[in-house]
């Protein structure tokens, strides 16, 4: 007995020096390749777990992981490469090189992570395969691609002749008095009743923009379309991550939703919907002629939808949430406004552009707003091996450019980087031209609500504090200024969003001018 227990002793000790042996081999083998087969790939930060490398790290805390990269380095301006969902991950935020990831358009791309997207919203393999073919031997592009390039082609037109635009500032003017009674909305004005900052503003622009889009008759027969959203931007990480849709069923159930209501709007007669936008007539059309069902229509319009609304909806409450805490910039904005918009009734979309550019604190505030909120990070797929600058990228890694990083770069913003001071931009508006702001991202891919998002954000805000009181209940001792949610870090993608307990409840009024 005791012989046996001294061998079996002997074998646990033995399997315990080959593990320890493999784990250092492995150590050996990859500093050994990592020195000496390619030293032009960016350096790689140590990871102790063969396969999990730096991936709970990084999604738990991105920002961090990064830090700590840095530190390890020794730079703030090297690229660098992680090990993150069993692939290479290359990290650069060193402006003169980002510029060179925007120029591989071919080898550096983003298709990869619109399949992440297409396969949420349930898109099979086989119709996955149909969208990414040729729309029709006439037009070689894909189906996928012609709905991008159409929808960032009307997003990016001069407001003039903007429709989309147009459309989104009639709506505003409009909105809240045009809401059904029952509407919380509606009921919030007419109350006054007490109502959460972040769910009014996403309320509101929710029903903006559908209404604009997709005709009132979306946003009346699909109510739910709001939470829905609000469900699925909160959650949006668990997607961009591929987290299982068991252990985090939040963001697909709020896509599943989506997609139902949208298939049946879709399945609504034309005459309906007679009042939808025109770009969204002539997306249907096309798709529709090249063989998509309504399903699949819904499944692709989900994600313009979301693309629109989640971080947009979001900026426009960080933008009010510092005009409303701020006295000082409160009483400057509503000056500039009321200058601006001094009329009762509603004017002609088109001139409202123009009167904004009149209105530079309240610009300035956006602007500042979006450096320290709507800096998100954009991944590309590294589909052949390519270069940028002096470093090699090997094909089948992911790349990240971290911009949220290059918005609070210190050495670029001074020592308040991370303070929101809209003095900043309204001191010097040249900023706004900085290579270390690109709120909106930068090259082929850059983000289509560019000139959108900041005419629709600003009226809104113009809108609400020439027209109503807003009170925040029990005072800012009681709701602070809302802190930013750091416990889900890999929401890099979206804008920053509120911790859900700090978000103050308001009352709104009709103004009453002394």
């Amino acid at each position: 007995m005791a012989v046996v227990e001294i061998v079996s002793d002997s074998s646990n000790y033995l399997l315990l020096i080959v593990a320890f042996f493999i784990y250092f081999s492995w150590h050996a083998v990859k500093f050994w390749n990592n020195k000496h087969l390619d030293n032009r790939e960016p350096p790689p930060i140590p990871y102790w777990v063969p396969g999990i490398g730096h991936t709970l790290s990084f999604l738990s805390d991105a920002d961090k992981m990064i830090d700590h990269a840095l530190a390890y380095l020794k730079t703030k301006r090297s690229p660098f490469k992680l090990h993150v969902g069993g692939k290479s991950l290359y990290v650069v935020q060193d402006v003169p090189l980002i510029s060179d990831v925007h120029k591989r358009v071919k080898e550096l791309s983003n298709d990869i992570f619109i399949e992440l997207l297409l396969t949420a919203a349930g898109v099979s393999d086989s119709t996955r395969t149909r969208l990414w073919s040729s729309i029709s031997p006439e037009i070689k592009d894909s189906i996928l691609r012609a709905l991008t390039n159409n929808f960032q082609t009307a997003l990016r037109a001069h407001y003039r002749r903007n429709s989309i635009t147009l459309g989104l500032l009639s709506q505003i003017q409009l909105a809240p008095s045009s809401l059904p009674l029952y509407h919380p909305l509606r009921i919030s004005i007419d109350g006054p009743a007490e109502v959460s900052l972040h769910n009014w503003v996403v309320d509101a622009l929710v029903t903006i923009t559908t209404d604009s889009l997709f005709g009132k008759v979306c946003i009346a027969r699909f109510p739910q379309l709001k939470d829905n959203l609000y469900l699925l931007h909160m959650n949006i990480p668990d997607i961009f991550s591929s987290r299982p849709r068991r252990i985090f069923p939040k963001a697909y159930a709020a896509t599943d939703n989506l997609v139902r209501d949208f298939e049946e709007y879709f399945d609504l007669p034309k005459e309906e919907r007679m009042d939808r936008a025109e770009i969204v007539t002539m997306i249907e059309d096309k798709l529709s002629s090249a063989g998509l069902s309504n399903k699949e229509l819904a499944m692709l319009f989900i994600w313009a939808f979301w693309g629109m609304l989640g971080n947009s909806s979001t900026t426009v409450f960080w933008l009010l949430c510092h005009t409303l805490y701020d006295p000082t910039l409160f009483s400057a904005v509503r000056a500039e406004c009321d200058r601006a918009f001094p009329e009762t009734s509603d004017m002609p979309p088109h001139e409202i552009p123009a009167r904004l550019e009149s209105c530079p604190t309240l610009k300035a505030a956006f602007q500042e707003t979006l450096r320290l909120y709507a800096g998100m990070s954009i991944f590309r797929h590294v589909y052949e091996d390519t270069e940028i600058g002096p470093y090699h990228l090997r094909k089948g890694s992911n790349l990240m450019i971290p911009y949220n990083r290059l918005h609070v770069d210190k050495s670029y913003w001074g020592p308040d980087a991370e303070e929101f001071k809209y003095r900043r931009f309204l001191d010097n508006p040249e900023l706004a031209n900085s290579r270390y702001f690109r709120p909106f991202g930068e090259g082929t891919h850059q983000c289509g609500g560019r000139m959108v998002t900041p005419i629709m954000a600003m009226y809104f805000v113009a809108t609400v504090v020439c027209r109503y009181d807003v009170a925040i209940v029990g005072g800012v001792e009681k709701y602070p200024l809302p802190r930013v949610e750091t416990a889900r870090r890999m929401a890099t993608v979206t804008t920053k969003v509120p911790v859900a307990g700090d978000v103050p409840r308001i009352t709104i009024s009709p103004r009453v001018k002394v």
